[in-house]
């Protein structure tokens, strides 16, 4: 079982069931515009260029990503012990500057100022309560985002204010869909504008993985793990 960072707000996108896509940047990233990827059994990806010298598409990298179709993860999130030791507080479940320890709902709220966050890196697997299956894996431009795979994405549909500047529902519609486009781009650029190449308007590859989140059962995690590693073994065939 794998690891997989999330922020709290996307953590409590994935427990409310709206977010079931993620994008991670590519390491290296190609260096030309006319550059494609051939797909693979989902387990590597060749990066190739048109190279006119050689009449042809030449290999110049090859990408191995991280997370496989089958693959059960679980998920690091911002997190804190309570007032007792053995509680477990999550940053996702803050609401109106209190939390209640996970691990004990019946317990009175404590502020959430108080406590001492810790980094979802340094979170043990042993407290993980949020387990998902990869379900698909895909590589293309930040930019090459649709309208559903932005609400896929955990971000929510923003309705502005209706005005009489619409003249028809179509109107109102698109201009909501770009209001919904616009806080998906603002969430990337939180989190990866300060990376060198990374923003929305640098627009790099990246790995689209879809995924579906499962309750923690171990031998329903080693039934994944099996198919996983049978299709790598099939594919190396």
């Amino acid at each position: 079982m794998k690891p997989i960072i999330f922020s709290a707000e996307m953590s409590q996108a994935i427990l409310d069931g709206r977010k079931t896509q993620t994008r991670r940047v590519l390491r290296t990233q190609p260096i030309c515009e006319r550059t494609v990827f051939e797909y693979g059994d989902l387990v590597e990806y060749r990066m190739v260029e048109n190279n006119a010298q050689v009449h042809g598409w030449k290999e110049v990298a090859r990408h191995t990503t991280r997370y496989q179709i089958y693959d059960v993860l679980y998920v690091r999130e911002g997190w804190a012990t309570g007032y007792r030791d053995d509680d477990i507080c999550f940053k996702a479940d803050v609401y109106a500057g209190c939390v209640k320890p996970h691990n004990r709902p019946e317990a009175a709220p404590v502020e959430a100022s108080s406590l001492r966050w810790k980094s979802p890196i340094h979170m043990p697997k042993a407290i993980a309560r949020i387990f998902l299956r990869v379900t698909g894996v895909r590589v293309e431009r930040l930019q090459d985002i649709s309208a559903e795979d932005v609400l896929a994405e955990g971000i929510e549909f923003v309705r502005v204010a209706p005005s009489l500047k619409y003249r028809d529902q179509y109107c109102y519609f698109e201009d909501c869909e770009y209001a919904t486009a616009e806080s998906f781009i603002k969430l990337w650029d939180k989190i990866n504008d300060k990376k060198k190449g990374c923003s929305w308007e640098d627009s790099p590859w990246v790995w689209v993985y879809e995924f579906e989140r499962i309750e923690r059962n171990d031998k329903q995690q080693a039934e994944g793990e099996q198919r996983a590693v049978a299709a790598r073994g099939q594919w190396r065939e």
